[in-house]
């Protein structure tokens, strides 16, 4: 039997709890390919459990990290992303011929979901999932999906979902949080993208945000605050570091963002 995410989740237990927090859902995947490691989990698990409140962001943030990388494999996101939404309940492993599991209320406000873009010297807000396009490249098993896997798994999900998050508002204040962090007049560099790679990265995105749009009843005005941050694939402590501050910046400027918007 598979644990349950309240068994997995670190929840940074017994803190005070006010009425200002917001709980922010954090992943990060595992090496692929040639490479032996994925800097995109490494931040996470250096991540904060609490992040205080700040006059740029007056919102004690409680972050939910999940506590092991996930496989950069189709079946292992497909089985995953139903149990992030719906613990503690235990779901059965996800048949991929099947249609997604009926979506819950999650047990968390927001939620990010890290990646690695290999090359890169930059970092990307991605503002867009893709259901289809999952038949181009193997995964660690070996696996594609079929051609018309989305379509059958996801019914009445459209080709493309965008968060619901204003992306416009939430780069700019991602940049500005990060000012304090640039090297002399050198700005740290993030971008927002509208390409989230078709394969691991662009799938549990996509996930996330079909999870939101059923839960919605299909509505395309329905909230789906949920985001993907690319990541350089450097690995040397000075780049996670500067991985978890952008991350950090990035989870604060989600964050106000959503709050300002519901005023």
């Amino acid at each position: 039997m598979a644990p349950t995410l309240a068994n997995r989740l670190q929840d940074g237990g017994g803190a005070n709890v006010s009425e200002e927090e917001v709980t922010v859902l954090v992943t990060g995947f595992g090496p692929f390919r040639r490479l032996n490691y994925n800097p995109s989990y490494d931040i996470t698990v250096t991540l904060p459990q609490y992040l205080p409140a700040t006059p740029s962001c007056p919102t004690k943030i409680k972050l939910m990290l999940y506590p092991s990388p996930i496989k950069v494999a189709y079946g292992t996101v497909i089985d995953i992303v139903p149990r992030l939404y719906s613990p503690p309940t235990e779901i059965p492993i996800t048949d991929p011929s099947l249609p997604a599991p009926d979506p819950k209320t999650p047990p968390f406000d927001l939620a990010i979901h890290i990646g690695m873009a290999p090359g890169r010297s930059y970092y990307t807000l991605e503002t867009m999932g893709h259901r289809d396009g999952y038949n181009q490249w193997d995964d660690v098993d070996g696996q594609k999906l079929p051609k018309d896997f989305g379509r059958k798994h996801w019914p009445g999900c459209p080709e493309i979902l965008h968060t619901s998050l204003d992306t416009v508002d939430v780069w700019r204040r991602w940049k500005a949080n990060l000012l304090p962090l640039g090297s002399g007049d050198k700005e740290i560099d993030v971008r927002p993208s509208d390409d989230a790679g078709h394969f691991l990265c662009d799938f549990i995105y996509y996930s996330s945000l079909a999870w939101y749009f059923r839960l919605g009843g299909r509505n395309i005005e329905s909230e789906r605050p949920a985001l993907f941050l690319h990541v350089p694939g450097n690995h040397d402590e000075e780049a996670l570091a500067r991985g978890r501050e952008v991350t950090i910046a990035l989870i604060r400027a989600m964050v106000e963002s959503r709050r300002m918007s519901k005023q």
